[in-house]
């Protein structure tokens, strides 16, 4: 009994360990924020909410992606998409700007009083941490 005890307690600590990238349902982003600061050029803004939109998105380093955050990438655009109705959010390139760590770009549309409004942002995609905002075009 004490050996199935344990062994139960490994497998769930294992499960929980291994998915870094769980827990999407407890991501919240402010769609209101962010659409006002895409309108407003906020960077405080953006950047909060996309930080909070990337923030359990763990770099996965294989040998078909060296950064570990093009999957990453396409769920934090999927998450915004979902979200937040007043913004449509795309992939425009990744890891395409060659700083360190390269930089990706996600163009983001919005509604202003009648106006279509594409913005693009740029974000760090490190292989060795997070992603996060780098700033808005």
């Amino acid at each position: 009994m004490k050996t199935l005890l344990i062994t139960i307690g490994f497998i769930l600590a294992f499960q929980l360990g291994c998915d870094k990238n769980n827990g999407d349902n407890e991501v919240e982003i402010d769609c209101a924020k962010l659409h006002e600061g895409l309108v407003e050029m906020d960077e405080q803004k953006v950047a909060a909410e996309v930080n909070r939109a990337a923030s359990n998105l763990y770099p996965v380093v294989s040998d078909k992606d060296q950064y570990g955050h093009k999957n990453n990438l396409n769920i934090l655009i999927t998450r915004i998409d979902d979200r937040c109705s007043e913004v449509e959010a795309s992939l425009d390139c990744y890891a395409c700007i060659e700083t360190y760590p390269p930089k990706s770009k996600i163009k983001l549309a919005a509604d202003s009083a009648g106006q279509n409004l594409t913005r693009t942002i740029l974000i760090l995609t490190p292989e060795d941490g997070l992603m996060s905002y780098s700033g808005i075009e």
